[in-house]
């Protein structure tokens, strides 16, 4: 399973860190996990970001069920 450390989000997600941040609290984005138990380290899973891409797209496209998050597009 394929994660990404918060260095390698910019370019994934074209998102600086507090924009991130606003929309992980909105629910607009995956939340993090910890890397380890007690550690500060933050991952993000691959497979949650990669259906957040495809939720920007289909909204950008207006394909996208109104009231739909990046959840319903993961694979």
């Amino acid at each position: 399973m394929r994660v990404f450390r918060e260095r390698e989000l910019p370019e994934q997600d074209g998102l600086q860190r507090t924009a991130r941040k606003e929309q992980i609290e909105a629910g607009k984005y995956p939340p993090p996990a910890k890397a380890n138990e007690g550690g500060r380290a933050k991952i993000w899973f691959a497979d949650e970001v990669h259906a957040w891409q495809r939720w920007r797209r289909a909204c950008r496209d207006g394909t996208a069920p109104e009231g739909s998050t990046w959840r319903d597009y993961l694979a």
